[in-house]
């Protein structure tokens, strides 16, 4: 619920001022208890998990390819040996 909050005066200008100072500066009437710096952190965390999603799906592709790569070399090798044989 909104708090009841006497209008100081009848300047707009100084009125969203008497709103900021009321609010103690949230970002938002609508969340009361959000700070600017909630949010900075907020999209900080998520530039970190992306950036962690981004090298471990980049790492295990990496390890795949290996992985296939060394597959299908074992699997060339007996009949590279015996046409050369």
């Amino acid at each position: 619920m909104a708090t009841f909050m006497p209008r100081p005066a009848s300047n707009a200008m100084s009125y969203t001022k008497f709103l900021e100072a009321r609010r103690g500066g949230t970002l938002n009437i609508q969340f009361p208890g959000v700070k600017i710096w909630h949010v900075v952190l907020f999209f900080l965390g998520l530039l970190v998990v992306s950036v962690l999603v981004y090298y471990a799906t980049k790492y295990s592709k990496k390890q795949r390819k290996l992985k296939r790569e060394a597959l299908e070399q074992q699997a060339r090798s007996p009949i590279e040996m015996t046409n050369n044989a």
